[in-house]
């Protein structure tokens, strides 16, 4: 398991994780955290559980450099079964923190 402090090795994965901040993440009760690349943009993911998620899911935040905005994702993980609900486009950093609770529940 990747631990939270384990990720801030790199600049935009440290300034992401600051942008959502430490209350949202104590909120929405993040786990099992992840880092990558996909598609040219790094992401970090995490699993999540909230009432619009049932009982597991996972949020992907990706950054878009060239919009310097993000891009987040929601997923409901039920058995081996992957379904994506959520696509939220071009976030502003200042209401990153909201949509991922508005996402979670």
């Amino acid at each position: 398991m990747i631990k939270l402090k384990d990720l801030i090795k790199e600049d935009i994965i440290k300034d992401m994780i600051r942008q959502i901040g430490q209350r949202t993440f104590r909120y929405i009760g993040a786990k099992n955290f992840a880092k990558g690349k996909q598609k040219g943009m790094p992401y970090i993911q995490f699993d999540v559980k909230g009432r619009r998620m049932k009982k597991g899911g996972r949020i992907l935040v990706y950054y878009n450099k060239g919009k310097d905005l993000y891009n987040v994702e929601g997923w409901i993980i039920i058995g081996t079964r992957i379904k994506k609900v959520v696509t939220k486009k071009d976030i502003d950093m200042s209401n990153l923190g909201d949509t991922i609770e508005r996402i979670t529940g």
